[in-house]
């Protein structure tokens, strides 16, 4: 919702606004209003509005003087002005300001509502324009960063850092506040949001995501990394849809970090899109999206025309992925590596494009195949063992990092490996061992504070949110049915 503020030194031009218009009708809030200017400019730098109504004489700083202070700080403010009779002289001044519209006195409730329907008409110009400046900054990073500051309402000054989410759904809210401006766009199945850090907060912004996190049901969202500079919008956005992926592909609802898969050295630096998801389809033994994604390979060369060496170094990096990938999931890595020559040894010795192709995608189909034997032998016991773990455990807040280190895996492939055996989620398995432990204390007869603590949840409130959605009904509400039964 859009913010406006009216500027007027007479009480019943702004009791007007304040009780005559339908704000919310057109999607606006009005935050505030001010009779003099000094108090105008006050209020604006405090609520920082998109949207200003004022009059064109004001004591303390006259409404121009007013607007030329607030346009040079924000330009793209929408500025509405009330001008008299007998004031073309500074209509002119206001036309030179840029101001989008005047409402000429008296002031009538259907001026106001003519002005609105422009001020609507050009909201939705400039939403239109930022959603595809800020496209093009995530999709192409420092050259399209120009065009994006000419359409951000936040000046560049102001940004210390920025972080890019992208989500699975555009519900669930995550809107800006003081320390972050948010902007959301759409592309294709992606629900992207471009958070401006303003403060340097961290802490802050971490606490309002997992806020998010825990109040927002069936929706997962990705964070990239957040950088200083806003050229790195682009990269934090493909690390956003990494994450992404890594989250829907384990169904997890809430939000999945890129750092959470980095620190453990789940996710090299410096890999394109098309390599991240080559990557994530051999660490999820998909035969069918590794195959895609080699049939892409042949074409992209051709296109790329890369002369052999080049072609070479590109292949070795993919097959070195591609083991990195076997090596999580404890393989036996003389059932890949070939004893007698290494790699480049082998490509060396290939002439063209046809054989270097098929070279590659046999080596890619003896790492799957090794991979997925590997898989169905050794997960059942990881699996059980960190069952049982996490039996002994659930009572404290543990993580899947510890449960993959007790089993000695790393901690994306175990997470992978544990929804293939148990067809849920490690944080849905979990979830679902206390609440099924919560349930049987409450039939004890247990306070639910201590039944709260037992399970592993410090928090009572949050505790109760996550025993309603599983069950349907509140600890109390579940106690009292059993009772009575």
């Amino acid at each position: 919702m859009r913010k406006a503020v009216v500027f007027d030194d007479e009480f019943i031009v702004l009791q007007g606004f304040q009780t005559k218009v339908d704000w919310a009708h057109h999607n606006i809030e009005l935050v505030g209003t001010a009779a003099n200017g000094i108090e105008a400019l006050a209020l604006y730098r405090s609520v920082r509005p998109d949207i200003i109504f004022t009059d064109i004489r004001m004591p303390g700083i006259d409404g121009l003087q007013l607007l030329e202070i607030i346009t040079k700080e924000a330009p793209d403010t929408i500025c509405i002005v009330f001008s008299g009779f007998n004031e073309f002289e500074y209509v002119k001044r206001a036309i030179k300001i840029g101001v989008l519209d005047f409402i000429e006195k008296p002031i009538t409730l259907r001026k106001i509502q003519d002005a609105l329907l422009k001020v609507q008409i050009q909201m939705d110009k400039q939403k239109e324009l930022l959603e595809k400046a800020t496209l093009d900054l995530l999709l192409m990073g420092p050259e399209a960063v120009a065009k994006f500051l000419s359409t951000c309402s936040v000046e560049e000054s102001r940004i210390v850092s920025v972080t890019v989410l992208a989500s699975s759904s555009e519900r669930g809210s995550f809107d800006g506040n003081d320390a972050y401006h948010v902007i959301n766009v759409r592309n294709g199945s992606e629900y992207l949001r471009l958070v401006l850090h303003v403060k340097d907060d961290a802490e802050s912004f971490r606490a309002d995501m997992n806020k998010w996190a825990e109040t927002t049901g069936g929706v997962s969202m990705g964070s990239g990394r957040t950088y200083p500079k806003l050229a790195d919008a682009a990269m934090s956005y493909r690390e956003a849809q990494s994450a992404l992926r890594y989250g829907m592909y384990l169904e997890e609802e809430g939000w999945t970090r890129y750092e959470d898969l980095a620190e453990s050295g789940d996710l090299p630096d410096g890999l394109t899109a098309w390599e991240e998801l080559f990557v994530f389809y051999i660490r999820t033994c998909d035969t069918k999206g590794v195959n895609q994604q080699l049939e892409q390979f042949k074409p992209s060369c051709e296109v790329k025309k890369l002369e052999k060496r080049l072609l070479e170094l590109e292949i070795l990096k993919l097959v070195y992925l591609g083991w990195e990938a076997a090596k999580e999931a404890g393989v036996d890595m003389t059932l890949i590596m070939d004893s007698d020559q290494f790699p480049h040894v082998q490509l060396r010795q290939l002439a063209t494009l046809d054989d270097i192709v098929k070279w590659f995608r046999d080596h890619i189909h003896r790492i799957m195949q090794v991979m997925v034997d590997t898989r169905q032998r050794i997960k059942h016991a990881s699996v059980d063992k960190a069952v049982q773990y996490m039996e002994l455990n659930y009572q404290r807040d543990i993580s899947l990092k510890e449960v993959a280190e007790h089993v000695g895996m790393n901690a994306t492939y175990f997470s992978l490996l544990f929804k293939e055996s148990k067809g849920l989620s490690y944080i849905k398995f979990v979830t679902r061992m206390r609440m099924e432990r919560a349930k049987t204390l409450l039939h004890e007869g247990l306070l639910i504070n201590d039944v709260s603590v037992q399970v592993g949840y410090y928090h009572y409130r949050h505790f109760t949110e996550v025993f309603k959605k599983y069950t349907g009904v509140t600890p109390g509400q579940y106690r009292e049915t059993h009772r009575k039964s």
